[in-house]
């Protein structure tokens, strides 16, 4: 999460997240362990972010309220899909 690849993954999360809105409102969240990236985030995609309160380990979240759409990119939700699938 300390690496120029993490803060390009953030980014292109956001981009994607902008594009699906195609100019509705939208809220897109980012971890308060990424706050020190809000600005950078920002200015490279034009966003506006709101750091979440709530932890997700890292990734990004979007919410369209009016649509009821969640777009999870949350590492931890990630992280429950690969248990789920974990077979021995």
């Amino acid at each position: 999460m300390k690496t120029p690849e993490y803060t390009q993954l953030l980014t292109s999360q956001i981009v994607k997240a902008k594009e699906f809105a195609n100019g509705e409102e939208m809220i897109i969240y980012i971890n308060s362990s990424d706050e020190s990236l809000k600005e950078t985030l920002e200015a490279k995609t034009g966003a506006k972010l709101t750091i979440s309160n709530r932890d997700f380990i890292g990734g990004t979240r979007a919410v369209m309220q009016e649509k009821n759409i969640l777009i999870d990119n949350s590492f931890i939700t990630r992280f429950k899909e690969a248990k789920n699938e974990f077979v021995l």
